[in-house]
């Protein structure tokens, strides 16, 4: 009963930026909070890990997968400790689209992952290694 607008309505927040809570079975393509990156590859990992995500699901019996709010608050430390390192962290100053802060009315958040297309590949690889901790299956 709620929309994706309501859900982000105090800003985009994911889990490894393929999945929000509240909203099972939902895998987003290069949403917010994944990598600003060469695109191709970083759909190809992430279409690769939605694979495997579905297919622990379909070898456990379950039919829903969805980030714990936990996962998707620590998702979220992770992309704004990132940011912190960069200059760009000084975007909300300067009104930066990295952050959504150039749309009136809109409340600004970091929008990628600024750790790298290796770090995001380990990351996703991290979740896959841990029988994707954080996600819960039913």
């Amino acid at each position: 009963g709620v929309t994706m607008k309501q859900k982000w309505e105090a800003g985009a927040r994911t889990k490894l930026g393929i999945a929000v809570d509240g909203f099972p079975n939902l895998f987003i393509l290069c949403g917010p909070q994944s990598p600003f990156a060469n695109v191709p590859p970083i759909h190809d990992a992430a279409v690769s890990w939605f694979g495997k995500a579905i297919q622990l699901a379909r070898d456990k019996g379950c039919r829903s997968i969805e980030p714990t709010p936990e996962s998707v608050e620590a998702w979220t430390q992770h992309i704004q400790d990132l940011i912190g390192m960069t200059l760009l962290g000084r975007g909300l100053e300067q009104g930066s689209w990295f952050l959504g802060a150039n749309i009136p009315g809109k409340t600004p958040s970091v929008l990628f992952y600024f750790g790298g297309a290796d770090n995001y590949f380990k990351e996703l690889d991290k979740s896959v290694d841990s029988d994707f901790e954080g996600f819960v299956f039913s």
